[in-house]
């Protein structure tokens, strides 16, 4: 039986809890910050006594929750906001029984979408909390799908981003919900995965936008009035539609409203009396009068609440109620409570215990009804009525009507013409039924007849429904492949399709169609069969189950089963096992029986069995990793970044692949690559995966070089290179021809290409006036370190030269492959050193590309004259006689013009002329040691005599 919410107490909720509702009683509500957050999860948790049911409990929970507090015939859809315009989307209020999938129909919203949270919601436990399932239109909900929620204004839609604003009347409420699943099923419900927007400094999980939402929007009626329902229905609340100010106590932000008021500590914490004394009457086959003396209580009673076997079917501000829609010959066990303007509860009630009574014989029968229903191969499809009213019926004021694959709406329509005598039947077939059906009818037909099992058809007079087969906004296949036949004992009309008063005959039986029997002698038995036991599950699949059970037993004869899943009829049989088809993989469903007999008594349930179907074989890859991404580049790493994959089930991991290998395995969207080579060429991509083993194809495939190695080299210049410099260097493609440098020329952009092996340089002095003899070397960084080390001394030689000079040098196997450096050094007076600052003569670096066939100096445009040897330096002079008496001979190396000044000991000029390699008469000098300073104009070098 639905559990109905009466329309005063729905406002009643609006003004009850101006004060503390007692249901925080046991909560310190002055606590703020993760104290508080944890006191109203615990309590949230803690009294959730009652898990609902997806169907058919949230069904029956949202038509109480989110009833129209101005029509109580409808129910309020989130998202919604016009009931005038054609757009049914956009509708704000639906007629409540209007439900299903389909057009024009509202269904059940799971505001935290289930596939956001981790694990799924699913439909059983946390995705069944009537909390975070609201009303919404059909496609509004696809439309909405799994999007995530973000910061819009008006009415609700897709951002262009592709998230989800709700609209400017529902944010607040969406906020609410979104903390109340934070707090009631934590980590599975982050509010960081529902929404868009930043992370509140105290808490990471949360984001500011729901703050700012709760602050907005400020709790409605529509929401006050959902707390004490399902307060009633679950056992708990959500405690930020009663305070919205808790989320500011917890996790800051803009204030929201305060309903509570100063600290929020109400003052009364007394409920009132047990209502005592409860006395029945008026006991009918469908209703019962309880009446009972008024409960007291310290301020005032507000209302009474009447259970029946725990379930709320009533409730009254009166002391007395007639509780009504009961089944006959059906005991009732009622119980009741009575609450305060605060919210304080009563204990229950004694139990009362009331037997409706048996529905009357009525012989008289006052309108027509469908007899027989068709739905065979093909065409074979046909609709009997039956006339037994004692009178001949004009058929001009009735018509049969369908509504398509279980839709909300009639919406084919057929008139009837003709007279249908007492005691006769009227055959309506499709146009296109096989001869044996058409020889029995009375019309043809091809638009209403042309029905499959999940339409539902009914007989309408002047265009009230009167008799159904089927369920409106229902998919149901109720009749698909079968013939149903309206029992004898069924004499009236049903506006509700009841499968007990329906024979199930096989497929393509026509044998009863054009005739019709009733039985006027109804057997007075009123005992029900006993209930079946030992139902039991067997060849469980991704779809369907067996059911069998033990046949139940009866004083005259059990006739049907009833077959229940999750509480709702399915379908009857006359066996005790049925195969049960349709059903959704991996999902958890539970089954029960109820017996049948003869005289249409009905057994009690059976045991319940309880199933989950298996899982169907994922065969969907998860999506592509997208926007790829690297970040700090370095000589052998790189970061790796990507968006995450989306999968059907859930993304468990990624393969990391370098060009075509996979270099690692990880379960995030990013990895640190290492190990790589200096100055290189990688491509990388990603691949997604799932549980079942599924990969996605690959992600954009990015390049990446890695960062050279830097090296840092030692200096080493000439302090003068006016005199002497390096005019040429050539070697591998490289023929640099240069004047004076200062001393130092950085020529490493200019890249040499040498192999393994011997190779040949050229090198060649340029000078500005005299020439000297200078001394060449050339090293090679063979090993990148940034070091030239003895054995990296390549070239080695002296020369006064200013032709090209060759040298042949080796590269050993040993050496690193690739781009490195090569220092030339030129320097007068003595062999230099790689890292040297000296006086007179130049330096130049180069880069050289080891590995690469090359034809060392042979080039073209640079010719070797000469190769570089070891000389004898030039400038310089041979003194004779040493010690000498009478006169000295100078003899210059090579014969350049200079000057000459002796000096003794003390520094004393006492001689000094042009050298011109004849003697020079020292005689007059005395006899001792002298210095010989001989200058060519550039620079000068001494020698010591001995005059005797």
């Amino acid at each position: 039986m639905k559990k109905l919410l009466p329309f005063f107490l729905l406002i009643l909720s609006l003004s009850i809890f101006s004060q503390v509702p007692s249901y925080y009683n046991d909560v310190n509500i002055n606590q703020t910050g993760n104290d508080l957050k944890e006191a109203l999860a615990i309590k949230i948790i803690s009294s959730h006594t009652n898990i609902l049911t997806y169907t058919p409990d949230v069904w029956n929970a949202l038509k109480q929750t989110d009833i129209d507090p101005t029509d109580n015939s409808k129910v309020v859809l989130i998202y919604g906001w016009d009931d005038t315009d054609t757009d049914i989307t956009n509708d704000r209020t639906r007629e409540k029984d209007t439900h299903g999938s389909g057009s024009g129909v509202w269904n059940r919203e799971h505001v935290y979408s289930k596939s956001l949270a981790n694990p799924n919601l699913g439909t059983v436990g946390a995705g069944a909390d009537a909390h975070n399932l609201r009303p919404a239109d059909a496609q509004r909900n696809s439309s909405r799908s799994n999007r995530k929620f973000a910061e819009g204004n008006g009415n609700s839609g897709a951002t262009a981003e592709g998230n989800w604003y709700p609209g400017d009347e529902w944010k607040g409420d969406v906020a609410r919900m979104m903390m109340y699943m934070y707090l009631r099923y934590g980590n599975q419900t982050l509010p960081i995965n529902v929404g868009v927007g930043n992370p509140v400094a105290n808490d990471t999980n949360m984001i500011e936008l729901f703050l700012k939402w709760n602050a907005e929007d400020p709790v409605s009626i529509l929401e006050k009035q959902r707390n004490p329902v399902l307060e009633v229905m679950q056992g708990n609340r959500n405690p930020f539609i009663d305070n919205p100010a808790f989320a500011t106590l917890i996790w800051g932000g803009p204030q929201a409203e305060n309903l509570f008021g100063g600290n929020g500590v109400s003052t009364d914490n007394e409920a009132p009396t047990t209502p005592a004394n409860i006395v029945v009457s008026n006991i009918s086959n469908t209703s019962v009068d309880l009446t009972w003396p008024a409960s007291t209580d310290n301020s005032s009673v507000a209302g009474y609440y009447i259970y029946n076997n725990g379930i709320q079917v009533a409730s009254t501000n009166n002391t007395s109620i007639s509780v009504a829609n009961l089944n006959a010959n059906t005991l009732y066990n009622f119980t009741l409570t009575a609450y305060d303007i605060a919210g304080n509860f009563s204990q229950l009630s004694s139990v009362i215990s009331v037997t409706t009574a048996t529905n009357p014989v009525n012989d008289s029968i006052e309108e027509l009804f469908i007899s027989e229903y068709i739905e065979g191969s093909s065409y074979n499809k046909a609709i009997e009525i039956a006339n037994f009213t004692g009178l001949p019926i004009n058929l001009a004021n009735y018509s049969i009507k369908k509504a398509t694959n279980g839709g909300g709406s009639w919406s084919n329509t057929l008139d009837l013409t003709g007279t249908l005598n007492n005691n006769e039947v009227y055959v309506i077939a499709h146009n296109s039924a096989s001869d044996t059906v058409k020889n029995k009818s009375n019309l043809l037909n091809s638009s209403v007849m042309n029905f499959n099992g999940n339409d539902a058809i009914a007989l309408f007079k002047n265009d009230i429904l009167i008799d159904v087969l089927g369920t409106q906004n229902s998919s149901d296949n109720f009749g698909k492949d079968k013939t149903l036949q309206r029992k004898p004992t069924i004499k009236s009309p049903n506006k509700n399709y009841t499968l007990s008063e329906w024979a199930i005959i096989a497929k393509d039986t026509f044998n009863g169609l054009g005739e019709h029997l009733i039985d006027n002698n109804i057997s007075e038995d009123n005992i029900a069969p006993t209930a079946p036991t030992n139902l039991l599950s067997n060849n469980i699949t991704q779809t369907s189950v067996k059911l069998t059970w033990d046949a139940s037993t009866d004083n005259v004869t059990v006739v049907l089963y009833e077959v229940y899943q999750n509480d709702t009829l399915i379908t009857t049989v006359n066996n005790t096992s049925v195969t049960v088809n349709n059903l959704t993989d991996d999902t958890a469903y539970n089954f029960s029986v109820k017996a049948i007999d003869s005289s249409e008594n009905i057994s009690s349930f059976s045991n319940k069995a309880f199933i989950t179907t298996l899982a169907a074989p994922d065969t969907t890859a998860p999506s592509s990793p997208s926007n790829l991404s690297t970040s700090n580049i370095t000589e052998t790493s790189v970061n790796l970044s990507w968006n995450a994959s989306t999968d059907n089930t859930a993304v468990t991991g990624y393969d990391v692949y370098k060009g075509s290998a996979k270099i690692a395995s990880v379960t995030t969207t990013n990895y640190s690559v290492s190990g790589l080579t200096a100055a290189t060429n990688y491509t990388f991509n990603i691949r997604a995966k799932d549980a079942a083993g599924n990969i996605s194809t690959s992600s954009n495939t990015i390049g990446v070089t890695t960062k050279s190695v830097v090296v840092t080299y030692c200096t080493s210049k000439g302090n003068n290179s006016s005199y002497e410099y390096i005019d040429n260097v050539a070697i591998g493609g490289i023929s640099n021809v240069s004047s004076s440098n200062n001393g130092y020329g950085d020529f490493t952009a200019q890249t040499g290409n040498i192999s393994f092996g011997n190779n040949t340089i050229i090198l060649s002095a340029g000078f500005s006036g005299s020439s000297y003899t200078e001394f060449w070397k050339v090293w090679i960084d063979f090993n990148k370190n940034g070091v030239f080390e003895s054995n990296e001394e390549v070239v080695s030689g002296s020369s006064s030269s200013s032709a090209n000079l060759s040298a042949r040098f080796t590269v050993p196997t040993s050496a690193l492959t690739g781009k490195t450096r090569m220092r030339v050094a030129m320097k007068w007076d003595a062999a230099p050193s790689a890292c040297e600052t000296f006086a007179y003569g130049e330096v130049e670096d180069y880069s050289v590309n080891i590995g690469v066939s090359a034809k060392g100096g042979n080039n073209t445009n640079v010719i070797a004259e000469t190769k570089l040897g070891n000389e004898t330096a030039v400038f310089n002079a041979i003194l004779s006689p040493n010690p000498t008496t009478d006169y000295l001979k100078i003899e210059m190396a090579d014969k350049r013009d200079a000057n000459y000044t002796i000096v003794n000991v003390i520094g004393q000029k006492v001689l000094n002329g042009k050298v011109n390699h004849s003697t020079i008469n020292v005689s007059n000098l005395e006899n001792g040691m002298y210095i010989l300073k001989i200058n060519d104009g550039q620079r000068a070098f001494t020698k010591k005599f001995i005059k005797k």
